[in-house]
């Protein structure tokens, strides 16, 4: 955002101000990924051979970021911008995603210096994501030599299908590294941020209902969340609920947590939410 003040001050426009500062961002993140992958695993292993170790005296960097990353991750996908791109076509970018890059990336390191391919629940899921990546590649190309290349399906689409890979793989790292209960863990941190907009939304339409919209920016009559979209806020809240189903234990937590995310859904005022929900809820039960 200060990127778009700066070079707005010189004429840069928003849109190409806020790409600049993405691309800045990514090649930053992109620099530090890179040297901590080949410094930072080499050097905890010498660390933790030397005769001298104690481990009050090392802190380990490598796990600290299969922590932070998930964590973060599911706070920020709750994050939406909408960049135009030209031809009025709009980039759907959001907050988490760099930071979900980052965690697929360290998940492929962590398997590429044990030469050895993620092991997942379903045996062939490998296969299936090889399989589905080809397909959808030639299918790409299909689409640009018959219609023209468009961004819309080059960057939301096909680059997409990847950064939902980059996501699988930030999740699998607090999975790989705790197992159930690191996912219960990640399930709840995304629970929790859904419940805590939800109750901040719906402070937000009460108070300026009060008729205090002076004070206040103006609330939609439909919740739209930091996702600007009321149906796909509404998509958030339901995969934040199905969460609460499946993490939340103590029964006061979970009261807690169904109530403000059951309420912030009748005010999104998506009618296909509403019909989605009973299936949740009878999926859940």
């Amino acid at each position: 955002m200060s990127a778009v003040v700066a070079l707005g001050a010189i004429g840069v426009a928003p849109q190409a101000a806020f790409l600049a500062a993405v691309i800045v961002g990514a090649g930053s993140t992109i620099a530090m990924l890179a040297v901590a992958g080949i410094a930072l695993p080499g050097s905890i292993l010498n660390v933790a051979k030397a005769e001298n170790y104690t481990a009050s005296q090392h802190l380990d960097y490598a796990r600290a970021l299969v922590w932070v990353v998930p964590i973060a991750t599911a706070i920020l996908v709750f994050f939406q911008i909408y960049v135009p791109i030209g031809s009025g076509t709009l980039l759907n970018v959001n907050l988490a995603d760099p930071i979900a890059i980052l965690g697929g990336a360290l998940f492929v390191l962590m398997h590429w210096q044990k030469r050895e391919l993620p092991q997942w629940r379903y045996r062939y899921f490998n296969v299936a994501i090889v399989a589905a990546s080809f397909v959808l590649t030639i299918s790409f190309f299909i689409g640009a030599a018959r219609f023209g290349w468009t961004d819309w399906a080059a960057v939301n689409r096909y680059w997409g299908w990847y950064i939902l890979f980059a996501y699988a793989g930030a999740g699998a790292l607090i999975m790989k590294d705790s197992g159930t209960e690191g996912l219960r863990i990640l399930l709840l941190t995304f629970a929790g941020a859904g419940a805590a907009i939800a109750v901040l939304e719906i402070l937000l339409l009460a108070w300026n209902h009060l008729g205090l919209q002076s004070t206040l920016p103006l609330a939609p009559s439909a919740l739209q969340g930091f996702s600007l979209n009321h149906n796909f806020f509404a998509f958030q809240l339901l995969m934040a609920l199905a969460a609460v189903f499946v993490a939340a234990r103590r029964q006061t937590l979970r009261v807690v947590l169904i109530a403000a995310l059951f309420a912030a859904l009748y005010f999104t005022d998506s009618r296909s939410s509403w019909i989605t929900v009973s299936i949740v809820l009878a999926t859940s039960i």
